[in-house]
């Protein structure tokens, strides 16, 4: 895994975990979201 991958990674864990809403995301109560 490169630098660039490695940001990233860390850039989408912290965003699903803290503020899914800020990337369009609208998690259910388990914590899933759809594929659409």
């Amino acid at each position: 895994m490169d630098h660039i991958d490695t940001k990233t990674s860390k850039f989408l864990s912290y965003v699903l975990r803290h503020q899914p809403e800020s990337i369009g995301l609208t998690l259910d109560s388990e914590g899933w979201a759809d594929n659409v």
